[in-house]
C-alpha cells in the first residue's frame, strides 16, 4: 500500500505552520522569523524511545554526537509539504516545533517525511 492511500485512510488536517527567517540587524544578528500558515495532512504518532534517542543524537553503539531537543510526538507528512526544522505543527489545539527532518527513501524517491515534534507554548 502506498503512503498516499495511507494518509488518505488515516491522515488527519494539521496545520503546518512554515517559518522564513530574516536577519533584521546584521550587527548582532538579531532575526525575525515570519510564519505562513497550510493545511496538509498528517499521520500522527506517539513517539518510541528509539525517536527519543535518535533525536537526541545517540547512535547504535550509544554514542551521543549531539544533543538536540526532546520530542513530544512524531508525524509523517508527504515531502511535497516541503516541512523543516523550526516550522510548526497544530494539530488538535496544540502546537509543536520541528525538531528534525528523516526523508524515507525508496529507489531514490522520498517517500514520505518523518517529522520529530517538540510540543510548544504559543
Amino acid at each position: 500500500m502506498s503512503f498516499e492511500r495511507l494518509l488518505e485512510r488515516h491522515g488527519v488536517s494539521v496545520t503546518l505552520r512554515s517559518a522564513t527567517k530574516t536577519v533584521v540587524d546584521d550587527i548582532y544578528g538579531v532575526e525575525k522569523t515570519a510564519y505562513t500558515d497550510t493545511t496538509i495532512k498528517a499521520i500522527f504518532s506517539m513517539k518510541t524511545e528509539r525517536d527519543e534517542l535518535k533525536v537526541q543524537g545517540y547512535t547504535s553503539d550509544g554514542k551521543t554526537v549531539s544533543s538536540i531537543a526532546e520530542v513530544d510526538a512524531v508525524c509523517y507528512v508527504l515531502p511535497t509539504s516541503q516541512a523543516k526544522q523550526f516550522d510548526r505543527i497544530i494539530y488538535d489545539n496544540t502546537t509543536y516545533e520541528v525538531v528534525r527532518v528523516d526523508k524515507a527513501i525508496l529507489n531514490g524517491n522520498v517517500v514520505y517525511l518523518k517529522l520529530f515534534l517538540k510540543r510548544i507554548e504559543e
